[in-house]
Formats: C-alpha cells, structure tokens, sequence
C-alpha cells in the first residue's frame, strides 16, 4: 500500500463505472498506447515489437494460410503420414517442394504486404489494399488458402498427385487411404 491507502494496481488503474472499464488515461494522459484504452493497452515506450516480429507474423500466417486450406479442404483430416517420410512418397511434387504452397506464399505476402507498405512509393494495386493491410494477420491467411485450393486443384494434384481421387466439397484421398480410414484395410 502507498500512503493514500491504494494498493499498487489501484494505483496505476482506475475503473471508470460509467464506461464500464479501466481507464488508463486518467492516470498516464502523456503516454500514448498502442491500442485504445479499453482493450489490453500497451504504452509505447514499453513495446519492444521490432520489425522481425512483424515480419514473422506476416510470413507465419501465410504458412499457416497453406497448411489449415491442405489439411481441412484439400485432404479433409486425412493424412498419409507414412508418405511423408518417403522420398518417392506422395508429398515428393517438384524437387522435394510442394509449387502451389511457394507461389500461394509469395501470393499471399506480396497481396496483403504490398510495397507501398514498405517502400516509400504511393500507388494501390488493388481496391480495399487498406482494408486488408489492416487486417492482414486474417487476409494473409484466406488468400494463401484460396491461393493454394485453386493451385492445388488444377495444377498440383493432376500433374503431381494423380493417385488422389475427389472434389473440394468431399477432399481429395487416395484409395487405399480412404481403405483406412473407413476400417476396411488389412486387418492383422
């Protein structure tokens, strides 16, 4: 406790009853806040967010993009693990690499990124850039997916996985996969 009696939370908040949250502009009106003062502020002197940080969100979430859109839409919780550690398996596509996961990737980033976010040059390349700049952790993610489905659905799975049976509304499996998983495999 201080000497007016206060803990030290009580302090450094103060819960403003009328607009129902703690208000932290009454206490700190000289500093400035990364978000608004209702929800989780951040004082700008404290953040120590440097550009990596931003650049692996950024690239993270285009990752991501790829493998959620493979793995729910594309294969539909269906996974040929074994095939993953064959070097002639399934997953073998160009040189080792999957294509349509680069080109979604580089897609995605350069759409939600685009270089006048980081170049000092002033042109859109699309309407609502802003728009999906701002909310780029979810944009980076619905356009590398969407990306990859269509990359996947006419290029990949014909020329590299031709064994794949299916559509996008029922996923694509092979068939002794689909052997598997329906329980009508080898049983020992």
């Amino acid at each position: 406790m201080n000497k007016s009696g206060e803990t030290w939370r009580e302090s450094v908040t103060s819960y403003d009853p009328k607009k129902g949250y703690v208000d932290l502009k009454q206490k700190f009106p000289e500093n400035k806040y990364l978000w608004n003062e209702d929800f989780q502020p951040t004082e700008e002197k404290n953040r120590n967010w440097g550009a990596w940080t931003y650049f692996a969100i950024w690239f993270g979430m285009a990752v991501e993009g790829v493998l959620i859109f493979d793995y729910v839409i594309i294969r539909r919780f269906k996974f040929e693990i074994a095939d993953t550690f064959m070097p002639q398996g399934r997953f073998k596509y160009l040189l080792g690499v999957n294509p349509a996961a680069i080109v979604a990737f580089i897609l995605a980033v350069f759409l939600t990124y685009p270089p006048s976010s980081y170049l000092p040059v002033s042109f859109s390349l699309y309407p609502f850039q802003s728009w999906v700049y701002q909310g780029s952790w979810i944009s980076t993610i619905l356009i590398s997916g969407i990306i990859y489905i269509l990359l996947m659905k006419y290029w990949v799975i014909p020329k590299y996985q031709p064994e794949l049976r299916g559509n996008l509304s029922h996923g694509y499996i092979a068939n002794d996969t689909k052997k598997i998983f329906e329980g009508k495999g080898d049983k020992q």
